[in-house]
């Protein structure tokens, strides 16, 4: 399963040492015991195990102070790379998190793709080599969003679903009445279809659609609203509307909703 996240410095740097953090309200207790799988290397799509003469020459690697202003992307990777090996010794848990750092240092601050399983792998290393409560409440806030993504994709209750997705929509988004819409039309997609033959269940269907570009205004989002409605507006059934409508790339997203990838 895969999905795009975020990643920031304060990711890297700043959870290493932080103060009083503000926990998750919702307390997670998934954690006791984190430990990382002896196969991490081999299930893994991202996270690789080196061999030896790879980790020798990072222990010897000499890497400056200020490794962290170095211009060349792959070679800062690598310092850092020998900086974790040295300072912390040969684990698992460093080698995953120096190679997330690469990954993250490549994608020069924007978005990429890392499975979800890969990615609470990685937060698992980060607080093992720092186990304070920012890390913690990270890693018990992923583990759970991806419980509840495994039952939003696998349950055949109506009511759990709209339970779980009311709440994810709601710590996205607040509690407003767009996401009460949205929720109730997946709930009638994902479980028997949305009729949409009445005027009243096209305007049921048109306010879901609305309700999206709500929580997503995107253009694509707003060119299929636009086309449901003059639809509507010239009697053409829904099931027959043609459209141009594209979604637009990770990083379009992200500018429509005003944020600087930059």
């Amino acid at each position: 399963m895969k999905y795009y996240i975020v990643c920031i410095l304060v990711s890297f740097i700043a959870v290493i040492g932080c103060g009083e953090v503000e926990e998750d309200a919702r307390p997670a207790g998934y954690i006791e015991t984190v430990q990382i799988p002896e196969d991490w290397h081999e299930t893994s799509t991202l996270f690789y195990k080196p061999d030896a003469d790879q980790i020798q020459k990072l222990l010897n690697l000499r890497y400056p102070h200020n490794w962290y202003n170095e211009p060349n992307l792959e070679l800062q990777a690598t310092y850092y790379y020998a900086m974790m090996l040295q300072r912390y010794g040969d684990t698992p848990a460093v080698h995953i998190h120096s190679q997330a750092y690469r990954l993250w240092i490549l994608s020069e601050g924007k978005p990429y793709e890392i499975s979800s399983e890969d990615n609470i792998l990685s937060l698992k290393a980060m607080y093992i080599l720092w186990p304070n409560p920012s890390n913690l409440s990270a890693l018990n806030k992923t583990i759970r969003i991806q419980e509840e993504s495994d039952i939003l994709e696998n349950t055949d209750d109506p009511d759990i679903y709209r339970k779980i997705y009311t709440q994810r929509l709601i710590d996205q988004h607040g509690d407003i009445p767009s996401v009460y819409v949205v929720v109730e039309g997946e709930v009638k997609l994902r479980f028997g279809g949305f009729p949409v033959t009445t005027d009243a269940e096209k305007d049921q269907y048109i306010s879901y659609l609305r309700a999206s570009y709500v929580l997503q205004p995107t253009e694509y989002n707003l060119c299929i609203l636009n086309a449901h409605i003059d639809a509507k507006e010239n009697g053409i059934p829904f099931h027959k509307i043609v459209h141009d409508c594209k979604e637009g790339t990770l990083e379009e997203l992200f500018e429509d909703l005003g944020w600087d990838m930059e």
